[in-house]
């Protein structure tokens, strides 16, 4: 990209408000003006449960919008709006016809962000809690099957010089049973009056 171009980037996501840290997966403030460009697309697509990240990013076409980002709020967005619809039911269940239509209309309006937002937050931080839990019993696995192996192959080398070493004891029995046998014969021979074998048997 041109300098120019990258300029113009920059101004583009200075106008939307569009502020992003610094870290590998940058984190993003999701300013007013941004949010009302992502109500809209929502409301483009047909709603939260139509919408998808992908499209939601090809509607907005914000440069520097990821799909990470998108996933994130629209995920915010959708339960907020679970949120909302259940708080106005328990309004409508509780109130009678007409201070329910005003009290449910008017709850709906102004529904507590910071509460939405705690919410979220719990959701989010019990999801990153299990996912840590699953990657730690994952690389526990994997060191076990590591440390499985590893007897595997120690228990096929311990068994691999078992044979060898009963190989070598066999034949050094041999050896001795031939070496013991050997004076037996002479004695034998001497015996029988025959003459003895030549020293090399």
């Amino acid at each position: 990209m041109h300098e120019a171009e990258m300029g113009l980037q920059k101004m583009h996501n200075q106008d939307l408000g569009l502020i992003l840290s610094t870290e590998a997966k940058p984190r993003l403030k999701w300013t007013p003006e941004l949010h009302r460009r992502f109500v809209d697309a929502v409301a483009q697509l047909g709603g939260a449960e139509r919408a998808t990240p992908k499209t939601l990013m090809r509607v907005m076409s914000i440069p520097g919008l990821t799909l990470y980002h998108l996933k994130s709020h629209l995920q915010k967005y959708r339960l907020g709006k679970n949120q909302q619809a259940e708080s106005c039911n328990d309004n409508e269940q509780e109130d009678s016809m007409e201070l329910e239509f005003k009290e449910s209309n008017v709850g709906c309006e102004h529904v507590d962000e910071e509460e939405t937002t705690d919410r979220t937050r719990a959701q989010i931080n019990e999801s990153m809690q299990i996912t840590q839990a699953l990657q730690m019993q994952m690389e526990v696995q994997q060191k076990l099957q590591e440390q499985i192996e590893v007897q595997r192959r120690l228990q096929l080398r311990i068994e691999a010089q078992g044979k060898y070493l009963q190989t070598i004891l066999r034949k050094a029995h041999e050896t001795l049973s031939v070496r013991h046998l050997s004076p037996m014969r002479l004695d034998a021979a001497k015996d029988e009056g025959s003459p003895s074998p030549p020293l090399s048997e």
